[in-house]
């Protein structure tokens, strides 16, 4: 490089320099150090960048999977036996969602409070019942409770009758909750158990205090107007004033007992009516039977038709005896004379043994009738001959009579010899045929006692199942 035109700074020239010895070959080449900073320093940041900008997307992705996961945490499945209401903010919506998956705003936003609807059970047995040892409530027999004289208020539980007597008893209770939006507002605690328990136990006691313990001991528990009505009633006006929900589907007396001290006497009044009525329904089926075998199906209404007839006769109606009385002869199958009424088509049949003494009340008079004209048949043809032929009539007639005498038992022959000129007879009777005619004798008095027997209970029972006299 020339240094020709080169001058110094104040505009003189330079000094003329010595020249320049030519270089050997470099043996170190020497390059720029922050160049070389700043290429790496570039490739560092691009790397960083790059990782920064995987980690944000990893960073989005788990964000947006944490948002996801956030959004269905209010997924939840609802049972059969539940209902479910959403809750936004505090606040229940005003829909019941019924069983399946159900998607509710997430805590805190919101939450799905799950209602259980079905039938829930719980039994009342220590609160008025004495006390026994935890667990023996229903296997203690009150005849173990009778020990103990005095009544503890602190332990023992007892109800107060409007007579002012003492009972315990034993309930169960079945109950459900039938309005879960009713129950999820206004209720919606744990110890739901203990709410109705105690708005029974309340009624219980207001029920039993109407009942005088007579009443309470012999009344049906189902009927309307008995003591487990009462109670279920106002038990659910208690639950229905609160709002609840709460549905009392069973109230059911499954133990009463009368004071322990009293329990003996209790005991034999009451047995002695259930022995009452067990006479009572006994002597009723056999009033049934005894008019049944009497007078079959017929037996009701022919009793009805002839308390009709004997009232019209006293009341000297003579148009309503003789309508009662026609009934009467209806249901016995006779409408007068010889004609005989199907007594199956007056819905009434008759049977027993009216209708067989009927029947053979009918055969005796066809009976008699028959003999009577068969005699008259005879007596005509007897007429006859002893107009034509007196003398022959009168000694078949006498020859018939005398064989008919020769038959009785009671007579006794005698066989004499021929061309006898006298005859002694010592009068005493033949001890066989006396012995005979004896028996045959008793036998018709047995006969004629059976039969006034027969007929004096058949008054009586006449008497027993009508409740009135017979008439004979």
């Amino acid at each position: 490089m020339s240094d020709e035109g080169i001058n110094n700074p104040d505009g003189s020239a330079a000094p003329e320099e010595m020249p320049v010895a030519p270089r050997r070959a470099a043996s170190v080449q020497l390059r720029d150090a922050q160049a070389s900073v700043g290429s790496e320093l570039d490739q560092a940041n691009q790397s960083l960048a790059e990782a920064l900008r995987v980690t944000f997307r990893l960073v989005q992705l788990a964000m947006v999977i944490i948002v996801g996961l956030y959004v269905f945490s209010g997924l939840s499945s609802v049972e059969a036996s539940e209902r479910a209401i959403k809750v936004i903010f505090g606040k229940a919506e005003q829909t019941v969602l019924d069983p399946g998956p159900q998607l509710s705003p997430p805590y805190p936003i919101g939450e799905l409070v799950k209602v259980d609807v079905g039938l829930k059970n719980t039994r009342i047995n220590r609160a008025f019942w004495p006390f026994v040892p935890e667990g023996q409530e229903e296997s203690t027999a009150p005849e173990q409770l009778a020990n103990k004289q005095q009544l503890d208020p602190e332990t023992d539980g007892s109800l107060l009758t409007a007579d002012g007597n003492i009972v315990h008893s034993q309930w169960a209770v079945e109950y459900s909750t039938n309005d879960p939006l009713q129950y999820a507002t206004n209720v919606y605690t744990p110890d739901v158990e203990m709410m109705v328990r105690s708005a029974v136990q309340r009624a219980i006691i207001r029920a039993v205090s109407l009942e005088t313990v007579e009443s309470l001991l012999t009344q049906a528990r189902s009927e309307a107007g008995s003591v487990t009505f009462v109670a279920k009633r106002l038990a659910q006006e208690t639950l229905d004033k609160a709002e609840s929900g709460i549905r009392i589907q069973e109230l059911s007396l499954s133990r009463l007992i009368p004071p322990r001290a009293t329990l003996g006497s209790f005991d034999s009044v009451q047995n002695a009516r259930t022995k009452r009525a067990q006479d009572l329904e006994t002597a009723r089926s056999e009033a049934a039977t005894l008019l049944t075998n009497a007078a079959g199906a017929a037996a009701d209404e022919l009793i009805e038709q002839i308390d009709l007839y004997e009232l019209a006769l006293e009341a000297e109606n003579a148009t309503e005896a003789e309508a009662a009385f026609a009934a009467i002869q209806v249901l016995l199958g006779e409408t007068g004379g010889d004609t005989v009424v199907d007594t199956a088509s007056t819905g009434s049949a008759l049977g027993g043994e009216a209708s067989a003494m009927l029947s053979e009340a009918r055969q005796a008079r066809t009976t008699a009738a028959s003999t009577a004209l068969n005699d008259l048949e005879s007596f005509r043809a007897k007429l006859q001959q002893y107009r034509s032929q007196p003398s022959v009539a009168i000694t078949r007639e006498w020859a018939s009579a005398f064989a008919d005498f020769r038959k009785n038992e009671l007579v006794e022959m005698f066989q004499l010899p021929v061309g006898a000129s006298q005859v002694r007879l010592q009068l005493a009777r033949d001890p066989e045929i006396a012995k005979a005619a004896e028996r045959k004798i008793n036998e018709d008095r047995a006969e004629q006692t059976r039969q006034a027997r027969e007929e004096a209970r058949r008054i009586q029972q006449a008497q027993t199942s009508t409740g009135r006299p017979a008439q004979q």
